[in-house]
């Protein structure tokens, strides 16, 4: 289960408690004992924040909370930044966005790394800072994820660059449609008054600006201190150029030297 406190996130896992695991449901609020608990690393697919996770022994005796503690913890797990602001995140950072969608793709087949067949759908979304960001959202086994234009969204995504673009991908699992919270209905009054803004006899229809890219450039004498497959943008000159062959006999051109 995803816990939250006031702080951050994190992933439970716990065994040997069916009648307990029924019991909690979506919101409840219980004292967490963590002597006999094991903090590993957080797996590839684990949505939250906080880079490990935690797993309870079989006899951790959880337990709900009273209501007076439950007035001081947040109502809901989000911690939404803005998509403005999404420039200046560094790739591979988790966050989450609330925003309103704009275009939604078609069901477009893939192929992961381990030869797995899967359905992805990109969506673009927009926030009142009048900027939008594609967001590629991987579906799970019998999800659609249709969405209609305009509806609000709550999701946790990874940032990436392409070309040096931000974007955002996710797991369907990940987003909440239409969420029932205050932030969102402030975003769905918001958005219908800036769209009408936008709008007048000559102008019957507005879409947010797309992110810019955003370069995080680095000189070149701090490449041989970074790590090995890391990806960085460099500004230089060009000084020299040759052919060369790749695999399967194309050709490509490819820079020798290039002076910073």
């Amino acid at each position: 289960m995803l816990a939250v406190d006031a702080t951050s996130d994190v992933e439970l896992s716990f065994f040997g408690q069916p009648a307990l695991f029924e019991r909690l449901c979506v919101g409840s609020v219980v004292y967490v004992p963590l002597e006999k608990a094991q903090i590993r690393p957080r797996a590839r697919f684990n949505r939250a924040r906080l880079p490990f996770a935690v797993t309870l022994g079989p006899e951790t005796a959880i337990r709900e909370a009273s209501p007076s503690v439950a007035a001081r913890l947040p109502v809901h797990g989000w911690d939404f930044v803005t998509i403005s602001s999404l420039a200046e995140v560094a790739a591979e950072t988790r966050v989450d966005v609330l925003g309103v969608v704009i275009e939604l793709s078609p069901p477009l087949p893939y192929t992961s790394k381990k030869g797995a067949a899967g359905v992805k759908r990109i969506v673009t979304v927009g926030d009142i800072t009048e900027r939008s960001v594609d967001v590629t959202c991987f579906l799970k086994p019998g999800d659609t994820f249709n969405v209609a234009s305009g509806t609000v969204l709550a999701l946790r995504g990874t940032v990436g660059r392409f070309r040096s673009t931000p974007t955002l991908t996710c797991f369907s699992d990940g987003v909440a449609i239409g969420p029932a919270i205050s932030e969102a209905n402030v975003l769905a009054k918001a958005w219908h008054d800036l769209v009408a803004s936008h709008l007048d006899s000559s102008v019957t229809s507005w879409r947010p600006t797309p992110l810019a890219p955003s370069w995080q450039l680095v000189s070149l004498d701090e490449l041989p201190r970074l790590a090995v497959g890391s990806r960085v943008d460099v500004a230089g000159v060009v000084c020299a150029m040759e052919v060369c062959t790749r695999a399967g006999g194309r050709s490509g051109q490819v820079i020798t030297q290039l002076l910073l």
